[in-house]
């Protein structure tokens, strides 16, 4: 019995600890205060990142990432459906800074060059052979080789990497360019609204040695006052949440069972 409680509380202590940057990631939440209530969500602002990056020189990188779980997948040749799949989880848009923030080992395609370009998709190992039936060893032959989400746009393999330990707080295996989503999400809209909100939009971003969360929290109010409006900070408030605490926080979820 001893054994298997000191299993499961290893197992659970162990989230996103396979990470080099595991002590300078953070993530921004969201409070909203309502007169019977306070709302606490996970989700931010397509623009919130951006701009976070721009008001701030402690955020040294950011990424946002765009969870859409579910979705169907397409394997083209040419203009052509080669093959079809239903994929239940793991796809995510996400941006190039990513791959700097959060650790991945690459097997094809490069780690500096990856998603910097328009409708180009990374992905893991078990991804890669679903889709393409290749193993790991033949990660390069993946290169290249398009798919289509949600019957809409394609997208470019240009990297394999690793899959992600089940001990993560980021459960992707498809990795598709940030932008790409316009077509698809009805909360992105051109990118730059304030005023819609998903629960699938995270921010992250990477921050210095001995990072004080508390002095960015204190000047979140005219930071949501600038971006937001006058008067929004009554209401709405952006927190700073470490890497260390998504897994265990009773108040924000994540894209994993708490």
């Amino acid at each position: 019995c001893s054994l298997v409680i000191f299993k499961v509380v290893n197992y659970e202590l162990s989230f996103d600890k396979h990470h080099t940057n595991f002590d300078n990631i953070y993530r921004v939440v969201t409070e909203e205060r309502r007169p019977d209530r306070t709302d606490y969500g996970m989700g931010v602002p397509n623009p919130l990142g951006p701009a976070l990056k721009s008001e701030f020189p402690q955020v040294e990188l950011m990424t946002r990432t765009y969870y859409v779980s579910s979705a169907q997948i397409n394997v083209m040749d040419g203009n052509e459906i080669e093959e079809k799949f239903l994929i239940d989880d793991g796809i995510v848009f996400t941006e190039p800074a990513f791959f700097k923030i959060f650790d991945t080992e690459w097997l094809a395609g490069s780690k500096d060059l990856a998603l910097t370009q328009p409708n180009t998709a990374v992905m893991t190992v078990a991804m890669m052979e679903k889709l393409f039936g290749l193993e790991a060893n033949e990660a390069d032959r993946a290169i290249g080789l398009t798919i289509q989400e949600s019957n809409k746009l394609n997208f470019e393999s240009v990297g394999v990497i690793e899959d992600f330990p089940t001990s993560s707080s980021l459960p992707f295996k498809l990795l598709l360019e940030y932008g790409g989503q316009a077509g698809s999400n009805i909360y992105y809209g051109d990118g730059n609204r304030w005023n819609s909100t998903s629960s699938s939009t995270n921010a992250y971003f990477l921050a210095p040695e001995n990072f004080d969360k508390q002095k960015i929290e204190d000047q979140m109010p005219a930071f949501v006052e600038k971006y937001k409006g006058e008067g929004e900070s009554d209401e709405i408030s952006y927190r700073i949440q470490p890497l260390s605490e998504i897994h265990y926080d009773k108040n924000y979820e994540s894209y994993v069972n708490n």
